[in-house]
């Protein structure tokens, strides 16, 4: 499976490493809890990223990045395993316990989750993806591969 982000081009070796997320906490890590996150189609990692940043400042240097994470390394979580109000904003402290004791367990390299911005049943075509940047195996995946994107300019905010 691929797992994409968008990121700035200065963080492209670090766009997984979940060192951000350790200092602030995300939806499924807790603070002081490194979590990589990505999505699994580059639309839904467009997505994400417009939700995260202020759309009249969209840096001008932000890549299209992937990274390839073995099938057999991914677990799904069942969308009724999930806290009831995992789809809150801002996010409850509820996910971000869930995706902790995942985390701490270093069961799985991967953890396949539904996104907020898209509806619960499509899960199974897209949704996000945590890594675990401290299971054994993240060490032995490929470095991200980036590439070149344009938003269009109406995602944007610009007509």
């Amino acid at each position: 499976m691929r797992v994409w982000r968008l990121c700035r081009a200065a963080f492209i070796r670090a766009a997984f490493n979940g060192e951000a997320a350790r200092e602030r906490p995300g939806r499924w890590n807790p603070r002081g809890t490194a979590a990589g996150y990505g999505s699994t189609m580059p639309s839904l990692a467009c997505l994400e990223y417009l939700t995260k940043v202020d759309l009249d400042d969209v840096p001008s240097d932000i890549k299209l990045v992937y990274l390839s994470v073995p099938d057999k390394m991914v677990e799904t979580v069942e969308l009724a395993a999930l806290p009831s109000d995992w789809r809150n904003v801002p996010s409850p402290e509820s996910t971000r316990l869930f995706g902790g004791t995942w985390l701490a367990a270093r069961d799985a390299l991967a953890l396949r989750l539904p996104s907020v911005v898209l509806p619960d049943k499509i899960v199974d075509t897209e949704g996000n993806v945590v890594l675990n940047p401290m299971h054994a195996a993240y060490s032995t995946l490929d470095k991200p591969t980036a590439l070149d994107i344009q938003l269009d300019p109406r995602l944007v905010g610009q007509r």
